[in-house]
């Protein structure tokens, strides 16, 4: 898979770390990505929407994105 890059969000207290608006969003925005998914016709399409779905399941989780931040990831 390829790697994405960085998402800079609008609030934090910490640098790259969404704040719950953020996580809200991106959790919506993933939603969105599988239902596109789901009609999608193509097999390159369905990949391509349930890669960006994966990427911003991950920004929802903000434990994860503190401990790798601290970690220097």
């Amino acid at each position: 898979m390829k790697t994405m890059a960085p998402v800079e969000c609008a609030v934090s207290s910490l640098p790259d770390i969404p704040t719950e608006l953020d996580r809200s969003y991106f959790y919506h925005r993933a939603k969105t990505q599988i239902e596109l998914a789901e009609r999608a016709e193509s097999e390159d399409a369905v990949a391509a929407h349930l890669a960006m779905a994966e990427r911003y399941l991950e920004l929802c989780d903000a434990e994860r994105m503190i401990a790798d931040t601290r970690a220097g990831r």
